[in-house]
């Protein structure tokens, strides 16, 4: 991307802020014109989280738009960062400016304790980048059967309770979403008990969790890795509980 191009998303990301901004202050503002510019910073945030004008505060604010359920009471929520996810998410940000820049896919190794968020806070990235770049799509790979099902509800919750415009569901299961876009972008779950997991196929963002449990990682990761593309738009995590 040029510098005039870059310019031109700095200047519209300052406009679509003052307009925001002027918008709330009325009292019967309207909320659809007030979604459709909060739908576009979102893209833009999403889609190029590596540009200098784009702060890891514009992805927080991005990330806080989804909800997210309760596990014990069901209860729909807004998804607010912890202090450890905000930290995770400042470096993770400051990768992407050092990678992105050079046209080179970002990388993130969590070794994580539980309970703090950390797999939340990376499928909600997941789903962010697929929401924003049509045609790209998406591989989780769980521990096993039941927490791929429990993970892809994440998923689910995010996209059924998303305050803003979404691409429209072309087909889904209890595994897997594929949108109606013109590219035909996709969100896949899988178990890291398969061996022929995800090869084979090109995923803009891949994440591995808690691979210690899974059945011949370092064979899978071996295959996964190169299936991530070598360019800005690629994206992976891989994720183990640090024992």
């Amino acid at each position: 991307m040029n510098p005039a191009e870059q310019l031109q998303i700095a200047q519209e990301l300052i406009r679509i802020r003052i307009e925001c901004a002027l918008l709330k202050h009325q009292p019967d503002h309207d909320k659809i014109q007030l979604n459709e510019l909060h739908a576009r910073r979102r893209l833009l945030v999403m889609k190029y989280p590596w540009l200098p004008c784009v702060a890891w505060q514009d992805v927080q604010w991005c990330l806080e738009q989804l909800k997210v359920k309760d596990q014990d009471t069901a209860q729909i929520f807004p998804f607010i960062l912890r202090k450890p996810q905000v930290k995770a998410l400042k470096q993770i940000v400051a990768g992407w400016k050092e990678h992105g820049t050079f046209g080179e896919p970002l990388w993130v190794l969590i070794l994580k304790s539980r309970q703090w968020g950390g797999s939340t806070l990376i499928e909600a990235l997941v789903y962010l980048r697929t929401w924003a770049v049509p045609g790209s799509d998406a591989l989780l790979i769980s521990r096993d059967d039941d927490q791929a099902v429990f993970q892809f509800g994440i998923y689910d919750t995010f996209y059924n309770n998303d305050p803003l415009q979404r691409p429209k569901q072309n087909s889904r299961n209890l595994r897997s979403i594929k949108y109606a876009d013109e590219k035909g972008g996709k969100i896949n779950v899988d178990s890291g008990y398969k061996e022929s997991m995800g090869r084979g196929c090109t995923y803009h963002n891949l994440h591995a969790s808690e691979i210690d449990f899974w059945r011949l990682w370092e064979k899978a990761l071996t295959a996964l890795i190169p299936g991530v593309p070598n360019s800005a738009d690629g994206f992976g995590c891989i994720e183990s509980t640090a024992e």
